[in-house]
């Protein structure tokens, strides 16, 4: 009993301070027409518009860069025993 008497009590405390310094903001629902955006005054200070202009695209650019094989498909071959090898009968892609 004097369990449910405590829990009881923390949550009431936790009720009556998560309802604390709650506002309401009011919004209203406007009807705008399809395919427009409005903004309120603070958006409008902060907002530039700008023309459209045609801007040719380059269909090349240069890059640094490093170009290496992928370590995850290479196959390295070590031999069992010493020795030279005079011929390999195999091609790439074997």
């Amino acid at each position: 009993m004097n369990k449910n008497i405590y829990i009881l009590f923390i949550a009431l405390a936790v009720g009556f301070t998560a309802c604390k310094d709650n506002k309401e903001v009011k919004v209203s629902a406007v009807q705008l027409e399809k395919n427009s955006v409005s903004f309120n005054q603070d958006q409008l200070k902060q907002l530039t518009i700008q023309s459209i202009d045609l801007v040719p695209i380059a269909e090349e650019f240069t890059a640094v860069g490093e170009v290496s094989f992928d370590e995850d498909n290479v196959v390295r071959v070590y031999p069992i025993v010493s020795g030279s090898v005079y011929n390999v009968d195999v091609s790439l892609g074997d």
